[in-house]
């Protein structure tokens, strides 16, 4: 085992002075150059071929080979694959600087550091020439292909990467301003990366992928959207999202071989392609490169039903950072302000991939970016995923730079260990702690990530090894801050999976080196997280990851003391030879204390006391009672009853303010302000926050939102560098409509006011210390249902605070009463159920908000019961005689052997017995030597075997009275019930036939009850001898079921399913439907076929009502959208005529009424 030792409280002091097993070892760089040159030959050669097959394709088709949407985005054919089909590539800034704080680490940045990119290069791929005559890269671009087709997406890319922002906005200014841009477009990309790479290329963007599923083209119908999925009916979803297909293969072969070379991807807007309306005719390309087949079939939008798996091919790549889009964040991202003020974009793409791993890495500012254009006025806003990824790439850059200069001349970091770095410092977003498929592992933090750099080797430590074949690292680290945090993130560049086959979401796991990260204290160990694929949008825990090449573990309320980082792997390494990996250790320093709540106000009595309006012009704030349903006067902001709203109705010219008391937060150091918004606006008009700490005299502006925002948007805005330590702050919301009649409305609600350190409002000393050690474990699985919880107080602690329940984010509503001890029972819960949990500390000083643990209940188990008691008295010695109680226990049904049955004698006879039960259910407690009683009492007093619970209120029987003298029945039997199926045809009744013919009558069994509702409406008749008379709905085809119940003598009983396939041809005429009903990933779905039909359109009926119409082809195909079972869909097809709801019109001319049942 390779050993590191470091002693860290708030920093890392390295007590080894050589440690060359953790040392950076030097690649095979001429092996990997040649191997890297040879592959960019070969591709070469390919793309040149698949070049020439799409001209041919596109010109004998007559569509373009290349085009420009009307929203900005440019498609081009690339190649054709056989059997997968034609590829299209698709083109996927001082905000953004400021979202993910790149601007703290330029000049005259808070970081101290002068990051530019300065000698440096930046590579980007995209969808054509970037304009190098644009003034923002005066003498620092290089077209390297030599490509001349000026491209509007090229050149904002390249403005977001390194334009310097010096010529007519500075707000334009790229990430690494001075940096030299290397560009290429998007043909033979793969081959250029692979050369570029061998000749030292740092990092590469790629704003682009492959089309996948619905593309919006902006032309008349058929040419509105393009789905390009599949074209069979079944092809619901685009087999391309989540797929690792060959071309991701290459990429991550690519990055294996160039160690030090990092690919950052857009992961794509999918998530916003609803495709066309229903019966809007749109275009089909199907799997074998033949392009324009119109259809109207209804398929869903891309990522339905709930936004995720929509991520295609490359952006699923292993090797490569692939980055999602979210709104700006004036200011920057701030711990206090927290993960709600991370808003997603409504187009990016979301994971998972098909085997699960998590994906997106992390997210960017993506959402109106202003950056260089090719047309006049040469700078342009825009919006998409295509905007993060430069956002992230140009702010790493700066990395690399950072690393140079603090670590020497030529010193750059392994493309994994700049993956390792992002993703170890990114700041939290999503609704729970950890990584998850919308937001990855969360928004780039530029400025955490250079100070990692700053304090490697003190109060960071990155680790750039390799683990031999069978071997384990670890690092030994003391930490002596209580409340600190231990962070490790392990990545690792993974050889190349093996792509499978084409096929709706494979789930072969593409991992081929599985290293795995552990963190150890004693008996403790603590796991990296871990997402459910097969439930993507439930938080992630902790446990042992099997699919991706990053984990990271994080040990919050740990305590003190010496943790143990290993670094070990599963099975062999490929080829058993050495794997690179990246390991990246920090302690983090606990936040501020949490002081509470100042404000909290939902508006409920009106206009708060102490608030204030003040209006110069127009209209003023009110207090507003909702109207439900109203588009612009009900709640709009995600809260519920009264809010403030400002109706300006874009009639007014109006400036009023919403103005809140004055407060002392002379002994905080940190301040929050939280509020719900909606906005509806015009063009001119802007919401504003600002802030005064002089009473009013003055009013500095610290959040301005301009551009339309309806939708309910929960802000969050870090106050603390304008009012933390300031003895008078008032804070307002201002509607400014600049001078003219513009805006419609402003409204807000749940406002919040908090405080950090030094308790609400004032005071003085030390609030307590974070709780810690849970019990029962942070991510424990299997636990009790009748577990009690308990924690170790944090340091300084009187009581505590509880929160207790099944909510992923613990709030109010969960909330125990204080309490002075350190355990909570919270009475008996439910089975397989995860419940989350957090401890509150509280101390005259303020309150300390816990971490959030989660444990998940044990499964049910499986309920035993008794299913009969039988008696026998035979004779004993003289006047004596035996009592002997034979039990027969099942679990659902059936005989259930190994249980122990626990018995007891009494009126006539004393004492208690015990039993296992055989194979049969069955066996036997005796009690002996009875006298002076003709009859005893026996009862059941339990049951129990491991993994099941005795119900005693299934019970056939609980007790039995045995006489002297009773006998044993001979052979007591269960009946079984045989589920039927029998076929009619329509209209005709079926008949003859015999329920019973297959089932076991046990002690003599009859039909002692019948379901007589059939599940298509048939009328049914069962005698008790099981004679069966059933007759079809007039005019019905499909499946029908009903079912019947058999009783024996000894009233034990069974059930069993009838089932009776109608076939058609029974009448109707000549105008006949069929149906055949199946499941894609759990939605009902069903397939059509008529005949007869003579109009040249029909209406396609369910249940009664119209879902649709369309040609008379014969065929079609109905995806319900539900899914589950125990439901059946009445279908009818009748001829169209104009203005007329034929459904269920005895008028109209109609097929027969076919089933499907589910």
């Amino acid at each position: 085992m390779n050993k590191l030792t470091l002693n860290l409280g708030l920093a890392l002091a390295i007590l080894c002075a050589s440690c060359g097993a953790w040392a950076q070892s030097e690649v095979g760089q001429a092996t990997r150059q040649a191997k890297l040159l040879e592959l960019a030959e070969t591709l070469q050669q390919r793309d040149a071929y698949d070049r020439q097959q799409a001209l041919q394709a596109a010109t004998k088709l007559g569509i373009p080979l290349r085009r420009e949407l009307p929203n900005g985005t440019v498609l081009e054919l690339q190649r054709i694959v056989p059997g997968v089909g034609p590829i299209f590539y698709v083109t996927n800034n001082v905000d953004a600087a400021d979202t993910v704080s790149t601007d703290e680490v330029w000049p005259g940045g808070s970081a101290g550091l002068n990051l530019d990119g300065a000698g440096l290069v930046v590579g980007e791929w995209d969808g054509g020439a970037v304009f190098d005559a644009h003034p923002d890269f005066a003498g620092r671009l290089t077209q390297v292909d030599g490509a001349g087709a000026y491209s509007n997406h090229s050149t904002h890319v390249a403005g977001t990467l390194a334009g310097a922002g010096d010529w007519l906005y500075a707000e334009a200014r790229g990430m690494a301003y001075a940096a030299q841009l290397n560009a290429w477009d998007w043909n033979s990309d793969t081959a250029e990366m692979a050369a570029a790479a061998a000749g030292g290329l740092l990092i590469s963007n790629h704003s682009y992928g492959i089309a996948a599923g619905w593309l919006y083209m902006g032309g008349l119908p058929p040419d509105t959207w393009w789905w390009i999925g599949g074209e069979n009916n079944t092809d619901l979803e685009d087999p391309n999202f989540g797929y690792y297909d060959t071309e991701t293969q290459l990429w991550d072969q690519i990055a294996f071989d160039a160690p030090q070379y990092l690919i950052v991807k857009a992961a794509g807007n999918d998530r916003s392609d609803t495709g066309p309306a229903p019966g809007e005719e749109y275009t089909v390309i199907d799997q074998n490169g033949n392009f324009l087949f119109t259809s109207t079939l209804p398929r869903p939008p891309d990522c339905a039903p709930a936004g995720y798996d929509c991520l295609p091919t490359n952006s699923v790549a292993k090797n490569v950072l692939t980055v999602g889009a979210v709104d700006d964040l004036p200011g920057g991202y701030s711990p206090l302000s927290g993960p709600n003020s991370v808003l997603m974009s409504p187009f990016s793409s979301w994971g998972p991939t098909d085997d699960g791993r998590i994906k997106p890495d992390l997210v960017g500012n993506g959402v109106f970016l202003l950056s260089t254009w090719v047309d006049s006025p040469y700078y342009a806003v825009a919006a998409g995923t295509s905007m993060a990824a430069p956002n992230v790439t140009g702010s790493l850059l700066l990395m690399q730079e950072h690393y140079q200069d603090t670590h020497g001349p030529g010193s750059f970091l392994r493309g994994a260990s700049l993956k390792a770095l992002a993703i170890h410092t990114a700041d939290e977003a999503g609704g729970a702690d950890g990584p998850d498929y919308a937001f990855g592992w969360g928004l780039l933090n530029a400025k955490a990530a250079a100070e990692v750099i700053t304090g490697d080797g003190a109060d960071h430590r990155i680790i750039e090894a390799s683990l031999a074949n069978g071997a384990t690292d670890s690092v030994e680290i003391s930490v002596t801050n209580p409340d600190a945090a231990l962070r490790a993130t392990l990545v690792w560049a993974d050889p190349p999976g093996t792509p499978p086959a084409p096929a709706l979401d494979p789930a072969d796991l593409m991992l081929v080196n599985d290293l795995d990260l552990r963190i150890g204290k004693g008996p403790t160990t603590w796991q990296p997280w871990v997402l459910n694929p097969a439930a993507p949008a439930d938080a992630a825990t902790t446990g042992d990851n099997i699919r991706d090449n990053v984990e990271q573990v994080l040990v919050s309320g740990g305590g003190t003391g010496t943790f143990v980082i290993e670094v070990s792997h599963k099975g062999t390494l490929l080829d058993a030879a050495a794997q690179h990996y990246s390991l990246i250790i920090s302690i983090e320093t606990p936040p501020p204390t949490n002081g509470g709540l100042l404000v909290n106000e939902n508006f409920s009595g009106g206009l708060p006391a102490g608030w204030s309006v003040d209006t110069l012009s127009g209209v003023s704030w009110t207090v507003n009672s909702p109207v439900p349903g109203d588009p612009r006067l009900d709640n709009l902001t995600g809260g519920a009853g009264n809010f403030a709203m400002v109706d300006n109705g874009w009639v007014n010219r109006t400036y009023t303010s919403l103005v809140m008391p004055e407060f002392d937060l002379s002994a905080n150091t940190g301040v929050v302000l939280r509020f719900n918004s909606a906005f509806g606006h015009d063009t001119y008009e802007s919401i504003n926050v600002d802030l005064s700490t002089n009473g009013g005299s003055s009013w500095s502006n610290v959040w301005m939102w301009q551009g339309f925002n309806p939708f309910p948007t929960p802000y969050s805005l870090d106050l603390s560098n304008q009012a933390a330590g300031q003895p008078s702050v008032i804070l307002r919301f201002r509607f400014d409509s600049h001078a003219e009649v513009q805006g419609d409305y402003w409204q807000i609600d749940d406002v919040q006011l908090e405080v950090f350190g030094g308790g609400g409002g004032g005071g003085g000393g030390d609030a307590p210390g974070l709780a810690s050690n849970p019990s029962p474990a942070d991510g424990a699985t299997g636990v009790d249902i009748n577990a009690d919880l308990s924690w170790s107080a944090g340091s300084g602690a009187t009581s505590h605070i509880v929160f207790f329940g099944t909510d992923a984010t613990p709030d109010e509503t969960e909330e125990k009463p204080e309490q002075g001890t350190t355990s909570f029972e919270p009475g008996t819960l439910a089975y397989s159920t995860t419940y989350y949990w957090k401890v509150d500390e509280v101390n005259a000083n303020g309150t300390t908000t816990g971490a959030v643990w989660s444990f998940t209940t044990g499964a049910a188990p499986s309920k035993v019961h008794v299913a009969d008691i039988e008696g026998a008295g035979p004779a004993g010695n003289g006047n004596r005689w035996h009592a002997q109680a034979r039990v027969t226990v099942s679990s659902d049904g059936a005989p259930e052997s190994g249980v122990l049955v626990e018995g007891s004698w009494s009126s006539g006879t004393n004492g208690s017995g015990s039993c296992t039960t055989d194979g049969a259910g069955q066996c036997t407690i005796e009690r002996n030597n009875i006298r002076n009683a003709s009859s005893v009492l026996f009862t059941v007093d339990n049951l129990s075997k491991s993994g099941f619970e005795y119900d005693s209120n299934l019970d056939v029987l609980g007790e039995l009275v045995i006489n002297e003298g009773d006998q044993f029945d001979v052979g007591d039997l269960f009946p079984t019930a045989v589920d039927d199926n029998y076929a009619t045809s329509e209209n005709t009744e079926l008949s003859g036939v015999n329920v019973l013919d297959n089932d076991d009558l046990g002690d003599g069994g009859t039909v002692t009850g019948f379901d007589a509702a059939s599940a298509l409406g048939g009328s049914v008749s069962i005698t008790d001898n099981g004679d069966l008379s059933y007759t079809p709905p007039a005019d019905t085809t499909g499946t029908d079921t009903f079912g019947y119940t058999l009783t024996d003598a000894d009233g034990d009983f069974d059930t069993a399913t009838v089932t009776v396939e109608i076939s058609g041809g029974g009448g109707g005429g000549g105008f006949t439907l069929s149906v055949t009903p199946y499941k894609v990933k759990g939605v009902h779905t069903v397939d059509l076929s008529w005949s007869g039909a003579t109009s040249g359109s029909v209406d396609i009926c369910r249940d009664g009502g119209l879902i649709g119409s369309t040609a008379n082809s014969g065929a079609d195909t109905d995806s319900t959208g539900n899914k589950g079972g125990g439901v059946t869909y009445v279908y009818q097809v009748c001829e169209a005529e104009p203005d007329v709801n034929t459904c269920g019109n005895p008028a109209a001319t109609c097929s027969n009424t076919a089933g499907a049942t589910f």
